[in-house]
């Protein structure tokens, strides 16, 4: 009699888990079309069926629709006010023999979120679960719970052997950006760690925790120099996320002058991108452009141009500098700056006179760079008594190019350059410009300025030669046969 007694409780056991499962099934399926007012039905309706729902809502958790996954976890927050039991019940499930409880406990408990905080200490602790896989999810779940778990994560990261452990506990503190500054020591001892992978999650987390925890960046330089190349801009970026508070222990090593040159360069680069403290930012900079290694100077001079307006003042006191190749650095890096490195201007234009060729060319390469604003100085720059001045001005105007009409009247000036090498390459670059400079032409032959009637002649018959325009062949025709009568009628 018992044995059947015991029968039938086991088939009305199954039937009501059946029935519950059918039920939850079916209320889920609702709620991707479920308008507010049916949903919160539906959750009353889950609710009414209790704990008998967990196992069916957890899978809802991984449902690949996000509104049922934010439905789902609504629900269990419900149930977490309405059963006081189901969080304790929870914390025992992490303990389970058996790992789909223990995952479907820690996946519910993530679902909860801060409300869980309860659970949060056992939480913790199946970072260092057995399984990967559980583990993985506790550390997804402890990251919906805030600041209050980092209470925890020193004595898991100090009892656990496991790796992956300990870099979970590591991703966890960055995930709370500045307030993961409290975990610093934890980010210490795993930036010396022996693990590359333990290194990796620490730079990462300090990256994102930024200047809360600039006192790293001594150990962050060291593991630059010492870690493999496909990992050292990540220790860059997370030197940089640190910004001005940075900028001492970057000044400090460069000044130490590091045994790896690639090192000292990265740091120089850096510290042209971090830009403060401006003062003694700049300084710096510029004192390595006087040092003898050319990837120095020329690391020091794109920081300056990194820098932008900022770095303006110091590349102009260095374009003075004696050193030929300081110069020469310092003209391309305000061309690098562009138009912010206006109030270069002069100084440039007088740099197109220097002694060494690559420094006019550099200076007349930036004032092109600072544009259409630097064309009054580039024209005064044209009366200058150094022809290759006024050749590289002229070179200039024309690489920026606007404003057009200010362009041509300076080609057109030039025409009668003393200088051969001036002349000629006016004469080429007017021919350019094709039937848009007829009425210059037509005016000047009108003048009868015999030192130029050769250069314009040649001109009208280039353009002719090469316009596509009818109209303008039978006007150059027409300024020919005027020029032709005119010089027949003097005979």
């Amino acid at each position: 009699m018992q044995y059947w007694i015991v029968i039938l409780i086991f088939l009305m056991s199954s039937f009501l888990f059946i029935e519950a499962n059918e039920r939850v099934s079916g209320l889920l399926k609702e709620v991707p079309s479920a308008n507010e007012k049916r949903q919160e039905e539906i959750k009353n309706e889950l609710l009414q069926v209790g704990k008998k729902a967990l196992p069916y809502l957890a899978q809802s958790l991984s449902n690949k629709d996000p509104q049922v996954r934010k439905f789902t976890a609504s629900t269990f927050r419900a149930m977490a006010k309405r059963d006081s039991s189901l969080l304790s019940e929870l914390i025992e499930g992490l303990k389970k023999p058996e790992e789909e409880k223990r995952s479907q406990s820690v996946m519910i408990l993530g679902a909860i979120g801060p409300e869980a905080s309860p659970a949060l200490k056992e939480l913790a602790m199946t970072l260092d679960d057995p399984a990967s896989n559980v583990r993985s999810q506790a550390a997804f779940a402890l990251a919906k719970m805030g600041p209050v778990v980092l209470e925890y994560l020193p004595e898991v990261f100090q009892k656990s052997s496991k790796i992956q452990t300990q870099s979970y506990v590591i991703w966890l503190a960055g995930k709370l950006g500045g307030e993961g500054q409290e975990a610093l020591p934890l980010l210490q001892q795993a930036l010396a760690s022996s693990s590359l992978q333990l290194r990796y999650s620490a730079v990462t987390a300090i990256a994102k925790i930024g200047p809360g925890v600039s006192s790293l960046v001594p150990d962050l330089i060291l593991q630059l120099s010492s870690s493999p190349s496909h990992i050292k801009p990540k220790f860059t970026r997370a030197i940089k996320a640190m910004g001005e508070k940075a900028s001492p222990f970057l000044i400090q090593t460069i000044e130490e002058k590091p045994k790896e040159v690639f090192t000292r360069l990265t740091l120089i680069q850096l510290l042209g991108e971090i830009q403060e403290p401006v003062a003694e930012v700049s300084s710096v900079l510029g004192k390595l452009l006087l040092e003898r290694d050319t990837r120095i100077r020329y690391t020091a001079a794109n920081a300056l141009a990194q820098m932008g307006e900022k770095g303006v003042p110091t590349l102009m006191e260095y374009l003075e500098n004696k050193d030929g190749k300081v110069r020469r650095f310092s003209a391309w890096a305000l061309g690098k700056i562009g138009n912010p490195a206006l109030p270069a201007t002069a100084l440039l234009i007088k740099t197109l006179a220097d002694p060494l060729l690559p420094v006019q060319e550099n200076a007349s390469w930036a004032l092109g760079q600072i544009g259409p604003r630097a064309v009054p100085a580039l024209l005064l720059a044209l009366n200058y008594e150094n022809p290759q001045a006024r050749f590289l001005a002229l070179k200039t105007l024309v690489q920026i190019g606007q404003p057009q009409k200010i362009v041509l009247k300076a080609l057109f000036q030039s025409l009668a350059d003393k200088n051969k090498l001036i002349a000629d390459y006016a004469t080429k670059n007017i021919v350019l410009y094709k039937e848009k400079v007829l009425p210059w032409v037509e005016k000047i032959l009108e003048q009868k300025n015999a030192s130029l009637e050769e250069r314009l002649l040649w001109i009208l018959e280039q353009i002719k030669e090469t316009t596509t325009d009818s109209q303008a062949k039978t006007k150059i025709e027409q300024i020919l046969k005027t020029y032709q009568a005119s010089k027949e009628s003097k005979k």
